[in-house]
Order: structure tokens, then C-alpha cells, then sequence
């Protein structure tokens, strides 16, 4: 999972991009699916931003069970998920078997956020994400995918 965010990471640098533009480069040529064309497309618009930007930063990538009762004493500015969905992934941990496991997340995710930090949730299109937590800044669907942006609200109902 680490290696994986790691990567993901590495986009946005321009030595990331570079590289992943000609990986994809290469399976346009391999095996011309569209997927990779449009793959190709987002990754251009990525790099393009990039070169305009002076971006620096820094990342601290780790692994926690995001159900658990108690995460890491820590502050952040961003976090982003990708819920599981699908076949092929599940919630696992403390509350695998449990309807709510969403809901138990989004409890435990406010306790790490600054007033000024950003929860970006990649879901299922159907899936609402919903809270009394927080406030929705901002969703798009592409795909069978939808990017919701929250905030922690400041006064909870």
C-alpha cells in the first residue's frame, strides 16, 4: 500500500510524471487501449501544471488501521482515500462486518484534521458520502468514480 502511495506521490513531481507519461507512452504503443490514452491525456494537463508551478512540499506516507479506536497523534493537512468498493477490496480491521464502517472512518479522520485541512474521498458514483463532521466543499464524478472534497465543520450540528 506504501509503495503504491509512493508512486501515486511521485506524479507529482516532474521527474514522476516524466516517467509515468512514458510508461504509458509505451502501452498506447503495446496494446492501444483507450484507457491509456486517456491515462496519457491527464497525465500531459498534470505535467503541464507542474511546469507552470513551483511546487515543494513535503510527504510523510504511513500505515494505520484508519478504524481503529486511536490513530497517530498527529495533525494533517490532506488526507485522500480511496474507499474500497467492488469484488475485489473490503473494509478490514476492527469493523470489517459492519455497516457503518464509512461512517466510523469519518469519526476517526476528524480528530487528525486542522480547521484548514481537506478529506478527499474517492468513492463509488453512487456512494454519498455524508457527515455530520463535515462540510462538502466539492464532488465530480468521472468514470464510475466520485471525488468528494470535505472540511471539518467548525460548529457540528
Amino acid at each position: 500500500v506504501l509503495g503504491l502511495a509512493r508512486r501515486n506521490l511521485a506524479l507529482l513531481s516532474l521527474d514522476g510524471i516524466e516517467k509515468r507519461i512514458r510508461e504509458l507512452e509505451n502501452d498506447i504503443r503495446k496494446y492501444n487501449k483507450e484507457s491509456h490514452k486517456e491515462a496519457l491525456k491527464s497525465a500531459l494537463t498534470l505535467k503541464g501544471i507542474l511546469e507552470e508551478k513551483d511546487y515543494s512540499f513535503s510527504v510523510e506516507c504511513f500505515q494505520a488501521d484508519a478504524l481503529a479506536d486511536r490513530l497517530p497523534g498527529i495533525d494533517v493537512d490532506l488526507i485522500m482515500t480511496d474507499l474500497p468498493y467492488g469484488n475485489l477490496t473490503t473494509w478490514s480491521g476492527a469493523y470489517d462486518n459492519d455497516d457503518n464502517s464509512l461512517g466510523f472512518f469519518l469519526d476517526n479522520m476528524l480528530d487528525l484534521l486542522k480547521p484548514t485541512s481537506i478529506l478527499t474521498i474517492i468513492s463509488e458514483k453512487s456512494q454519498k458520502i455524508e457527515h455530520k463532521g463535515y462540510n462538502r466543499i466539492k464532488h465530480f464524478t468521472t468514470g464510475k468514480r466520485r471525488i468528494s472534497f470535505l472540511e471539518k465543520r467548525m460548529c457540528p450540528p
